[in-house]
């Protein structure tokens, strides 16, 4: 577009106008992932790297839509700019020789550990209200099995020195700061986990 880029677009549609609800894919021949982030900032939903073919358009607009297709090969660019930018810090592996790689079970199972995550983020939330240190190591170590059968290390030892933290400090700023870090890594886990789920059910 002359004058005017997708991002400015981007923004106008998201800001200006307050349209969350319109799709927005991002044709374009940049591969640095500084450029695909600017544009998942700027609230464009995904990206297609010039040149592409008729298919590819179509499965990307499916795919955004939440509208189920026959599967498709994406462009290698693609998945390693993706992977970059949005790297898994889980591991699905064991649940799926858990599930027999049963996609049915595997959803079940995952929003089972979304719905438990939840709830102790509630609880973490409580117990800092009321300061209530033992609550907070018992609901720290009630979760520690779940994050390991999903290999998330940076939360698994999270929650092990929290764990720990709420039951040896009694300095409970600390224990504050420990656990609002959790609850932010939690938190953001099961964002991803989130958009898991979408790609199963696709």
């Amino acid at each position: 577009m002359p004058d005017i880029s997708g991002i400015e677009v981007a923004k106008y549609f998201r800001e200006k106008k307050n349209n969350q609800k319109t799709k927005i894919i991002a044709v374009t021949a940049a591969v640095m992932k500084d450029d695909i982030k600017k544009y998942y900032k700027a609230g464009i939903n995904d990206f297609l790297i010039k040149p592409y073919k008729e298919v590819h358009l179509f499965h990307k607009i499916c795919e955004v839509l939440h509208i189920t297709k026959v599967k498709f090969p994406k462009p290698a660019a693609e998945i390693i700019l993706k992977e970059e930018i949005h790297p898994r810090h889980y591991d699905l592996s064991e649940l799926k020789k858990m599930t027999g790689n049963n996609k049915t079970l595997m959803l079940n199972m995952l929003n089972t550990f979304i719905e438990n995550s939840n709830q102790a983020l509630e609880k973490f939330d409580q117990a800092l209200s009321s300061k209530n240190s033992k609550q907070i190591a018992e609901t720290a170590h009630k979760i520690l099995p779940s994050y390991r059968h999903l290999n998330v290390s940076s939360i698994i030892n999270g929650l092990m020195e929290l764990k720990n933290i709420s039951q040896s400090s009694d300095d409970f700023g600390q224990i504050t700061d420990s656990t609002k870090r959790i609850e932010t890594n939690i938190q953001d886990l099961l964002h991803k986990l989130e958009n898991e789920i979408k790609q199963l059910k696709v």
